[in-house]
Parts: structure tokens; C-alpha cells; sequence
């Protein structure tokens, strides 16, 4: 008995290492530039051979590869010279043109693959498409072979800046979560990350030079289970017992390990409003040094605790923040935020108005602006490029990067001006409703879809040619009043941002939602096996009905997720899986109800949708 057990186990055990699987199809995500498959296939072992170019096995790159393919169960080998089957990665003797610095070329072909770049950047990225030529379980599943399809890819990105934003502020997230948001970002070739780590709820740097930022302003006392909007200030003797920062160390080994992903990690400050954290720490830093300061816990607008602008201080104690900011954190970026704060408290201060004085000032706005422009230059003469959320347009230079909130249109004077834009849109907020709010967590009161998500247009025709070559690109944002936990912040993220990285590296030409929505199932399945959270998605219909005269309509519905059934009514009755089943274009009359019900993997979805033809 004792034999036949051994020889079984090692029966399953020859099985399971001997598993071979085929990929039929190209599918990556955000689509490439330029794709063609050709008719062979070749086989990657278990074992591959990987033959270095232009670049040591101790290189960023080279040491992620080979970590990487070996957490995908394989076990590669590096080789001192080409060899039949290997893959080749490899950088240009010669720049390419063609590929500027962050793009690649892919060939996989029957005897190895090729990934050349004239970077390690465009290595980073080009190996990135040639994983998602595997199975989307390869991380789950031990292959022993997988046969992949040949062909050519040639890519580069649209736009250079490809950003996400982290909110570490209003809820503080792990160095874990961090590295696992960098991690989601470059696998589809984000190539920023914003981290907001100062404002009202919190300070998140570490500061020897004012400790009290870190003893006091970065905690304040915990609220469980409350909606945001319905959570009550702090009072006087409440414990101070939720928050953190991050240390040197813990922001040191998340530069090097973005660096690593070819990932900018950018600070934001919230700076001089939003500043609850700072005054609850130094209050002779406000307008009014004997108030009560607190660090904030719920919903604080108008943001009334603003800095002093007034006191001789203001700005030796913002330069010396600047400074620390500045030795911990390599990034070319440093948002200092200056978006309009409340005047009202700047407009009774003693001090303000007396600075306003001595500058011959004539507004509030005016004093904020002044500021901006001082740190504008102390950030230049260090080196470094200020940006800003939607900050006066009288600042803008060449230096200045413009972080703007609304759409390109209202961002075309800054740019006139030769400042740089950010777009941070709504249609990139992803603290919102990704479905029917009544089958959707709590989020901000706003719906925005994958599909939404897909099809914003950042550069709209007829865009100024002058502006758009100030639009460095743009970057989702992710404010977490109501995220508390990185299950929840995964499931915001994904799959939107997969969206948005398509929209950001494919140009508008190259993009296809018919498309997208089959290849995003398969990138939500490859992530899901990496340990990664994804929301479901939208079951709502997406209802057309376009007009063929005479009062008739030929209306279409399908949904975000593929292999959906849509049952549907025409009678007023709510549809069951014994309803007829949605198959292609109905032609129905102008006001006909039709009523729809969403079925995926046998189970109804959502709930009922009614939609009145021609309304």
C-alpha cells in the first residue's frame, strides 16, 4: 500500500509538472502601438535561457525579470551568448527613433523571443507585454510549457505622463499597500505615482526638524463604521489613536522599490490650507495661535485652518518642510498643492493684512499668489519642478506644472503661458460608484463606469496644437474618505485603471471598447491570481437605440463584462431566465418599455433595468 502511494504521488506530481497549455490569442493591456501575428508559435519551457544585451544580470531590470518569472513557477537561467529558444533582451547599439524613451520592440518567434529598447524603461515595458502573452494564471497554475503565438509588437506611449495618486492622508495605508499599488501601476506601464502624505487628516513624513509634526500631527482619534458625511469632529479629550507616518527607511525603500518598476514617486502637500495636521502641531504657525487646532476626522469644508502668510516664519518654516521633503524623495515633482484656500481667516489676521500692506497686495488671493511664487523659486534653485492642483493661472512658467481638476479647455491659458499641464479629471476620480449605487459599496456620490472611464476624450478635436504640446498627460486620482483597507482601494482601482492606462498609452486611433472589454477580463483574471482584489463591474445594459425613421428604433444592449445573458420584456412584466433572451438589434417602436434583467456564471446580476424607447 505504502508503494502504490508513492508511485501515485509521484504519478501527479509528473503531471503536474508536465501540464502544458497554448495561448491562442494576443491580448495586452494597454493595447500596443502596432500588433502583428503571425502564424507560428513557440514554446516557452519552465527553464528558459535569457540572454542579456547591453546590460548586467545586477541591473534594476535584469534582477526584476528573473525574480518575477520566478514567482511565475519558472526558472530561468542567464547565458553568455544567444542560443536557440532564449529570450533576448537587449539594448539598442544604436537609438532607435522609432521608440524614443520608453517604447520597445517585442518579436517572439519559433526559435526565442527579442525584447530591445533603447532603455531600461522601454525593457521594463516591453517584458511587461511579453507576460501578458501567458496565461493569465500562470502565478496559480505550474506550467511545464506554454506555447505563445508569433508575432511583432511595436509600441510607445502616447503620453509621457502616465500618473495614479494614492491619498495616504485621510486613511494611512501600509508601505505593504503602497508597494502593491506600484506594483499594479507598472504592470500596465504607469509610470507616476502621487502620494498625498500632508493635509488635514494627517502628516505622513517623517520631520526630526519639527518632531511634533510626527508626535502630534500625524494621529488623531478613530472613527469605526460611520459614513463619512455623518462623522462628528473630535472633542477636547478624545484619545488621539489612529494614523502613523512613514519613517526614512519605509520612504527610502519605496523610492528604490518604485525606481526598481520605472515608477516616479511624487509627494503632495497640502499647502498653505489643509493644514489641520501642521497648526494642531505648532498653532503659533496659524492665524490665530490660542486657538484649539485638531487634526481632522471628518468632513472640513471650507478649509478654514490655513497657515499664516503674515508671520516673518511663514516661510523659513515651509522652506525648512521643503527641505526634508526634498532629501527624501528623488522625484524631478514636488506638489505643494496651493489650490484657493477660505480667505475669511487671512482677511481678519493682523499679520496677512499688514504683509498685504508691505507688498502693496490689493487681495487675499494675491498674498497666496506671492507665496507660490517664492516656494516656486526656492523648489528651482533646489533643483526641483513645483506643481500645484488648479493653482492661479498668474503663476504659471516654464518651471510650474499645473495639476488641473476640470478638462484641457481650462487649462488653455495656463498653457499659453508656457506652463505644463496634468489633467486630475472627475472622469479619473476613483473614489466613485463603478455601478447602480444600490449594488455598489459606499463611495462618492457619483457614478463613473469602466466604460466612462474608457471613453474620456482628454484631448477633444479642435484642441489648440499649442496647448496640447503643454499637456504632458494625465493622472487618476484616488481620495479615500471612504476607503479604509486595501481590499477596498484595489477594488476602486481596478479595472478602471486599466481604462485609464489605455487612454493614456494608446493614441485615440488605436483604442477599440469592443476589443478592450474582451481583453480586460483576461487582465482582471492575471491580477485576481496575484493576490489582487477587481471589482465585477457594471451590470447595467449599455442601451442604444438608434433612430430608423417611421417611429421605429433598432435598439442594441449589452453589458461592461463579457459572457453576460441580458433576458428582457416588452409587456410590463419583470423578466426571468424563461424571458426571452437578448441575441443582437431589436427593432421596437417609439415608446415601448423594455425591461431587462442580467444573468453571468447562472446567477442574476444587479436588478431589474427599464429603459422607454425613444425617451
Amino acid at each position: 500500500m505504502a508503494l502504490l502511494a508513492t508511485v501515485a504521488t509521484l504519478l501527479a506530481i509528473v503531471a503536474a509538472c508536465g501540464r502544458t497549455t497554448e495561448v491562442a490569442e494576443v491580448t495586452i493591456v494597454p493595447e500596443p502601438l502596432f500588433v502583428n501575428k503571425h502564424s507560428g508559435t513557440f514554446t516557452l519551457t519552465n527553464n528558459p535561457a535569457i540572454y542579456l544585451s547591453g546590460l548586467g544580470q545586477n541591473s534594476q531590470t535584469a534582477r526584476y525579470i528573473a525574480r518575477d518569472m520566478r514567482h511565475a513557477h519558472f526558472h530561468p537561467s542567464f547565458v553568455g551568448k544567444p542560443m536557440s529558444g532564449c529570450i533576448t533582451i537587449g539594448l539598442n547599439d544604436t537609438i532607435n527613433p522609432e521608440l524614443g524613451d520608453e517604447g520597445y520592440l517585442l518579436e517572439v518567434r519559433s526559435n526565442g523571443v527579442a525584447i530591445s529598447a533603447n532603455t531600461e524603461t522601454g525593457l521594463f515595458y516591453g517584458y511587461q507585454s511579453f507576460v501578458q502573452l501567458l496565461p493569465p494564471d500562470v502565478r496559480t497554475d505550474n506550467y511545464r510549457r506554454v506555447v505563445i503565438p508569433e508575432c511583432t509588437v511595436l509600441d510607445k506611449p502616447r503620453f509621457a505622463w502616465r500618473g495614479a495618486h494614492l491619498d495616504a492622508c485621510t486613511h494611512f495605508f501600509s508601505t505593504k499597500f503602497v508597494k502593491d499599488y506600484i506594483d499594479i501601476a507598472s504592470r500596465l506601464k504607469i509610470n507616476k505615482l502621487q502620494i498625498l502624505l500632508a493635509n488635514d487628516y494627517g502628516y505622513r513624513l517623517p520631520s526630526e526638524y519639527y518632531p511634533e509634526l510626527n508626535a502630534t500631527g500625524s494621529w488623531r482619534p478613530q472613527r469605526k463604521g460611520a459614513e463619512w458625511e455623518a462623522i462628528v469632529p473630535a472633542t477636547a479629550d478624545e484619545r488621539s489613536n489612529y494614523g502613523g507616518y512613514y519613517n526614512v527607511r519605509e520612504i527610502v525603500d519605496l523610492v528604490a522599490y518604485a525606481a526598481e518598476r520605472h515608477v516616479e514617486l511624487i509627494p503632495e502637500l497640502s499647502l498653505p490650507s489643509g493644514a489641520s495636521a501642521l497648526l494642531a502641531s505648532y498653532p503659533e504657525w496659524g492665524c490665530r495661535p490660542d486657538s484649539a487646532y485638531a487634526v481632522q476626522v471628518g468632513p472640513c469644508w471650507p478649509r478654514h485652518n490655513v497657515l499664516c502668510l503674515g508671520a516673518d516664519s511663514a516661510l523659513s518654516t515651509l522652506e525648512h518642510i521643503v527641505d526634508e521633503v526634498v532629501a527624501l524623495f528623488p522625484s524631478a515633482y514636488i506638489n505643494l498643492g496651493l489650490d484657493h484656500a477660505a480667505t475669511d481667516v487671512w482677511e481678519r489676521c493682523p499679520k496677512c493684512q499688514a504683509a498685504m500692506r508691505r507688498q502693496h497686495l490689493h487681495s487675499e488671493d494675491q498674498l497666496q499668489n506671492l507665496l507660490a511664487a517664492k516656494l516656486d523659486s526656492l523648489l528651482a534653485n533646489k533643483g526641483k519642478i513645483m506643481m500645484g492642483r488648479d493653482i492661479d493661472l498668474a503663476l504659471a512658467g516654464s518651471s510650474t506644472v499645473l495639476q488641473c481638476q476640470s478638462g484641457i479647455k481650462d487649462c488653455q491659458a495656463f498653457a499659453y503661458r508656457s506652463g505644463f499641464v496634468v489633467l486630475s479629471p472627475d472622469e479619473y476620480s476613483f473614489d466613485t460608484y463603478q455601478a447602480d449605487p444600490r449594488y455598489h459599496p459606499s463611495a462618492a456620490p457619483r457614478q463613473l463606469t469602466l466604460r466612462q472611464v474608457y471613453n474620456y476624450d482628454l484631448v477633444p478635436q479642435g484642441t489648440n496644437s499649442h496647448v496640447v504640446a503643454h499637456l504632458l498627460g494625465a493622472q487618476c486620482s484616488l481620495p479615500t474618505e471612504r476607503i479604509t483597507t486595501p481590499h477596498e482601494a484595489e477594488r476602486q482601482l481596478l479595472p478602471r485603471l486599466m481604462a485609464m492606462a489605455e487612454n493614456l498609452w494608446t493614441p485615440a486611433s488605436g483604442r477599440n471598447w469592443a476589443r478592450f472589454r474582451r481583453n480586460v477580463a483576461k487582465c482582471k483574471t492575471r491580477f485576481e491570481t496575484m493576490g489582487y482584489s477587481c471589482y465585477e463591474g457594471s451590470f447595467k445594459p449599455l442601451f442604444r437605440a438608434h433612430n430608423v425613421g417611421n417611429g421605429q428604433f433598432d435598439v442594441s444592449l449589452e453589458t461592461e463584462i463579457p459572457n453576460t445573458y441580458i433576458f428582457y420584456t416588452l409587456d410590463g412584466s419583470d423578466p426571468t431566465e424563461l424571458s426571452p433572451i437578448y441575441l443582437g438589434p431589436i427593432r421596437l417602436a417609439s415608446g415601448t418599455h423594455i425591461k431587462t434583467l442580467a444573468y453571468h456564471n447562472g446567477e442574476p446580476r444587479e436588478g431589474i433595468y427599464e429603459f422607454v424607447i425613444g425617451k
